[in-house]
This record gives structure tokens, sequence and C-alpha cells, in this order.
């Protein structure tokens, strides 16, 4: 476990073995490790926005970050394969085997809240087995600044995250299965 770090535009510090909080002049990140650590930080996100009524919060994201292990190498290459069809495209134009470096699709929900949505998934380059597939999804609203109600703009963030913590979750967790789910259901290349 490091120290704490401050300075004028940054500071970090941990809590516990799973939480890291990160200040700068115009965000802050509260991240966890591992899963264990997803409770406490809902907790603490959302006594940091009750505690600072007054700052001022434009946007919030909520983030999640899963690995998975894929069977094998061959189950791998269908990812990608499945998600950016390489036959038609790709495979004409480049030499050698093309492959998914990164993919990125967005969804808007009109809400409410209004949620933006943005689903990456890329395979995690390793040198050796396992391979892995990384999805990392960031479930987005922004923040109306002169609410005709009244309510600050750090009552509406922490609604956003009482209210689509558990529904982010479930969507970076369907999407997961969804995928390994067709991918699966995929014949292997001969």
């Amino acid at each position: 476990m490091a120290g704490p770090l401050i300075t004028p535009d940054l500071s970090r510090c941990e809590i516990g073995p799973e939480i890291t909080v990160e200040c700068q002049t115009n965000r802050l990140t509260l991240n966890a490790v591992t899963t264990l650590g997803e409770e406490r930080l809902r907790s603490l996100a959302a006594a940091i926005l009750v505690k600072l009524p007054h700052t001022p919060i434009t946007a919030v994201g909520i983030n999640h970050l899963h690995v998975f292990d894929a069977r094998n190498e061959d189950e791998w290459h269908r990812v990608g394969d499945l998600l950016v069809p390489k036959d038609e495209i790709w495979s004409k134009a480049m030499i050698g085997r093309p492959g998914m470096a990164l993919l990125r699709v967005e969804d808007f929900r009109p809400g409410p809240p209004p949620v933006r949505v943005w689903a990456t998934i890329e395979p995690v380059r390793e040198s050796h087995p396992p391979y892995r597939i990384a999805i990392h999804t960031n479930w987005h609203t922004d923040i109306p600044q002169n609410s005709s109600d009244n309510i600050n703009p750090a009552e509406i963030a922490t609604e956003f995250v009482a209210t689509q913590w558990e529904l982010s979750l479930d969507f970076a967790r369907n999407l997961a299965k969804t995928l390994f789910g067709k991918v699966r259901a995929t014949p292997a290349s001969a």
C-alpha cells in the first residue's frame, strides 16, 4: 500500500487494500480493485456526495471493468471474429491475419435519467495463456446545472449512483453473458 499523494492538482490515497480515491481539480475518481470492494465503493461515493453538496458536478459515470478468460486461443479469436467480421473487408484490405484491437459501441437511453452507455471490448494482450477479453462499460449522465426544481447537482449525482448502480452492473454482466454465449455457440474454425 502506497502512502497518500497530495499536490495542488492531484490528491490520491488508498482506503484499505481495495479502494483508491483520486481527486483532481476537475474530477473525482473512486476505484475498487476487486468486486469485494464494490459495495464499499458505492457507499463511499454516496457519502462524499452528501458531505460536499456545493461542489460543482457536471457529470457522473459508473464504470465497470470485467476481464474474462477465454477457454482457449480459438475462442479468444472468435470474440473478435464475431464482433468485427474479417472476411468481407479486413482480410481483403490487410496483409496477414487482421484482428480486433478495440471495439467501442455507444447507446443512449432517454431516461429519466438520460444515460449514455459506452461498452468497450478488447483482447488482453499477453505473451502467454490464459487468453483474456476485457469488457469495460461506462454508464454516464450529464448533470443539469440550473434545475428548475432547485435540486442541487450533488443530490442529482447521489440519486444517479443510488438508482443506476445495479442497472449498470447488470448491463455489464449481461453484455458479457450474451457475448460469450454467442461465441460459445459458434463452431470452432477448422
